[in-house]
């Protein structure tokens, strides 16, 4: 990544089909990634209509951005991709995107322990 870029990730299904359950505020057009909730209610909705094996792709992939995220060491790039609707640079944004991602991870692992049993 050159000094100049800013971060951006593709998010593929599954994981982006996960990411549009949680898309229950807003619509990311108006408001960004304020239009979306780690809401475990949603996430558990979209887990029961897939399988566990599709469970499973969107964790690896969520942790693959989660790595991608944790490597952008410039405190001045955007590190929410172009997905989320939004552009920002804050510090407290990019705090809260990286919460918003543990707490999707949680929820997914959570959700992958209720398919297994």
């Amino acid at each position: 990544m050159s000094e100049s870029d800013d971060f951006d990730f593709n998010i593929y299904a599954p994981l982006k089909d996960c990411f549009d359950a949680c898309e229950v505020v807003c619509v990311r057009g108006c408001c960004g990634l304020d239009a979306f909730a780690p809401d475990r209610e949603a996430i558990s909705g979209w887990s029961a209509k897939v399988s566990r094996e599709t469970i499973q792709l969107a964790i690896q992939q969520l942790e693959a951005l989660v790595d991608e995220v944790n490597s952008v060491r410039n405190p001045f790039y955007n590190i929410i991709p172009s997905f989320f609707g939004s552009y920002t640079v804050s510090a407290e944004d990019q705090k809260s995107f990286k919460e918003f991602l543990a707490q999707i991870h949680s929820a997914l692992l959570d959700e992958l322990l209720r398919k297994k049993g």
